[in-house]
């Protein structure tokens, strides 16, 4: 008997997949529309458990985007 809760994208998942998304890998929104459309989505909400999935995995080997160094108060002049 399977106990684990059906696969649902919940605000907490979206806000995350959109974070890292557009966050940590840089994407603008037609691009990330590209990659939901590649994987049979049109809208984040309606993603399934194996489309979500896809989706990951078309994004990881992506680049993460450039972080910009974070001034310090002793790096003041």
């Amino acid at each position: 008997m399977n106990l684990a809760a059906p696969f649902a994208m919940t605000k907490v998942r979206v806000l995350a997949l959109r974070r890292y998304v557009h966050g940590r890998k840089g994407l603008d929104e037609p691009t990330y529309r590209m990659h939901l459309s590649a994987v049979g989505a049109d809208s984040t909400l309606h993603l399934t458990s194996t489309q979500y999935d896809a989706l990951l995995a078309r994004l990881r080997p992506l680049p993460d985007r450039e972080r910009r160094e974070k001034a310090t108060a002793g790096a003041r002049a």
